[in-house]
Formats: C-alpha cells, sequence, structure tokens
C-alpha cells in the first residue's frame, strides 16, 4: 500500500491511447529507482479536457506518484478508438524506434503467446514511428526528434530511421498481426 503524501501532478501527458499511457509509466522510474506499480486508474475531467489519471506507487519505496493524461485524441470519439491518428507527444520517433528494438531482441528469447505479445508491442511502437513521416517521404518530417539533443539524430544513425528500414522491421512483427487477425476473425471481428 502507498504511503506519504498524494501529489498531484504538474501538468497533462498528451496521449493517442491507452496504450500509449501504460507504456509511459512503464518508462519511468520513482527517485529511488524503482518501478511503478498501479493503484487506480479514474476518468475526469480537467477544465474542459477529458483525462485519465493513473495512481500508482513505486514497488521499491512505495512513495506514491499520479499521472494524468489528456485522452481528448481519442475519448468519445469511437472512430479513434483502436487507431493512432496522429504523431506521439510524448516519445519521439527515435525513442518509439529504440522501444520496439526492445520488443523485437527481446522476442527472440521466447516462444508462444510471450513472443507473439512482445512482437505485438513492437508492431505497435513502429506504427507510432510511421506516424513521424509524411506522405512518401522517406525519413521523419522536421520536429520528429523533439526529446534528441539539438532535436536531431545523432550523426550516422539517420539510416535507422528511413522509412524503407522501419517496413523492413514491421516485417518481423507480422506474424503477430496475422495472429490477431485469426483471433479477431474466431471473436466475430471484421479485421
Amino acid at each position: 500500500m502507498p504511503q506519504g503524501p498524494y501529489r498531484k501532478p504538474e501538468k497533462l501527458l498528451p496521449v493517442n491511447c491507452v496504450e500509449e499511457e501504460y507504456l509511459y509509466v512503464a518508462m519511468q522510474r520513482c527517485e529511488c529507482g524503482g518501478a511503478f506499480e498501479h493503484d487506480r486508474q479514474s476518468l475526469l475531467k480537467h477544465g474542459e479536457t477529458a483525462c485519465d489519471e493513473l495512481t500508482m506507487h513505486c514497488i521499491q519505496c512505495s512513495k506514491p506518484r499520479t499521472f494524468v493524461f489528456d485522452i481528448s485524441a481519442f475519448f468519445g470519439k469511437l472512430e479513434n478508438y483502436g487507431r493512432i491518428v496522429k504523431p506521439s507527444q510524448l516519445f519521439d520517433a527515435a525513442e518509439w524506434l529504440g522501444v520496439a528494438a526492445l520488443f523485437l531482441r527481446d522476442s527472440e528469447r521466447h516462444g508462444g503467446e510471450e513472443k507473439r505479445m512482445m512482437l505485438a508491442e513492437a508492431d505497435f511502437c513502429l506504427d507510432q514511428v510511421l506516424m513521424f513521416y509524411a506522405g512518401e517521404g522517406d525519413m521523419p518530417v522536421p520536429g520528429a526528434y523533439f526529446h534528441q539533443p539539438e532535436h536531431k539524430l545523432p550523426e550516422g544513425r539517420e539510416k535507422l530511421l528511413s522509412k524503407a528500414q522501419v517496413l523492413k522491421l514491421k516485417e518481423r512483427t507480422a506474424p503477430a498481426r496475422e495472429k490477431q487477425k485469426e483471433r479477431d476473425k474466431e471473436d466475430g471481428g471484421d479485421n
């Protein structure tokens, strides 16, 4: 059980989907270095903005932490559920690619359902990367590296984020997409 005073977050974190919320929290660490565990999730309004509040606690020191996400990109818009409609504002293109690479690497160490889930996570991250490309462009749009030093990729890393390279990585996640299509069909879905 968390201990200590409850603190409201300082700012709203804009997200495109619930999955982005949980990935963001999973990548955060407490001041002591511990990861966070979920206590409660609440829908609320911050002014006119629909928000998702996640109350967590550190698994090492029990210190509470609250994250409040701006969910206006999809909340109340049925057509946007399960779709990424604009580039992320929490993770830049290079960060999404890095997380995808971690899921791909870890998927090689597992089999069965665990491997499929990791490939599905990698596929989700790669879809997020692809939101940073405009039209037929082979590189992400200016501003896609907003968390990188000087908002640029380190020298020699450009090829990693070429659209051709990202699409090549998506080929590795195809088994997860195919398995999901099968499940959707069995459940009566049309995806």
